[in-house]
């Protein structure tokens, strides 16, 4: 696996409602996500990644869910259709800015990146978003490799649960990443690990070094034991699996 070394390597966008009731704000829309696709491939990216932020709805009985849905469809087809050397890779997110987000969890954006019949539209997993949407992320990885190697980017932070927190990686969770590291590397994920925080009270460049730290860590507990994490999974044995967390985080 690799990590962003420069903004060449991807480029992210936070889109405008591209479900807006209104045409003309779904044009405005795509015409900004227009601009983004372009600035990308001026700057040689080869991945466009789109949290559709403001795509959903906050109060029942207001939103034609059918109809927003095949907006969604419709305007990520053309514009996947229109810059076919770009991938175009969806992440999602359960809330926030709107109660309940069209891309809120890995099954349903599947299911709208198979609905786009493009073949350059796949999914970012944000593990802080998966962790607030109750998933757990090495699930995730494995749904996204079975549903036709869809997973693009990975961004790596933390938080309790209950929150977008952006915290420094294993400030909360530990196993979680090792498992994830586990079948990123068992599904032959080949693509950029980034870090997506925001330390509002922490020194940034610190925090952010942290977190690839931890990563980089993590990623070693697994390469070197890779052998025996297959086992432990084949063997389904809770109990074996604590003694080598703590085997290989603590030495005893």
């Amino acid at each position: 696996m690799k990590y962003r070394k420069s903004p060449a390597a991807l480029c992210d966008c936070l889109s405008s409602p591209i479900t807006h009731s209104d045409v003309k704000i779904r044009q405005q829309s795509l015409d900004y996500l227009r601009k983004m696709a372009e600035i990308a491939l001026e700057m040689n990216c080869k991945i466009l990644n789109m949290w559709m932020v403001q795509d959903g709805y906050d109060y029942l009985l207001t939103t034609d869910y059918n109809q927003k849905r095949q907006w969604l469809c419709e305007y990520t087809t053309i514009l996947a259709q229109e810059f076919p050397s770009l991938k175009f890779a969806l992440e999602y997110k359960p809330k926030e800015p709107r109660n309940f987000s069209f891309h809120a969890r890995m099954s349903d954006t599947i299911l709208a990146v198979k609905e786009t019949n493009c073949p350059n539209v796949g999914i970012t997993i944000d593990t802080g978003h998966g962790f607030a949407a109750g998933e757990n992320i090495a699930e995730s990885v494995v749904l996204a490799k079975r549903a036709g190697n869809l997973l693009y980017h990975m961004h790596f932070n933390d938080n309790h649960g209950i929150w977008d927190d952006d915290m420094i990686v294993a400030s909360v969770h530990s196993t979680i990443y090792i498992d994830l590291l586990y079948w990123l590397r068992k599904t032959g994920y080949d693509g950029f690990l980034s870090m997506d925080q925001y330390p509002y009270r922490e020194d940034a460049v610190d925090a952010i070094s942290e977190s690839i730290l931890w990563v980089k860590r993590f990623e070693e507990i697994v390469k070197e034991n890779f052998a025996e994490l297959d086992e432990l999974v084949k063997l389904n044995d809770a109990v074996s699996t604590s003694r080598f967390m703590r085997k290989v985080l603590f030495g005893k």
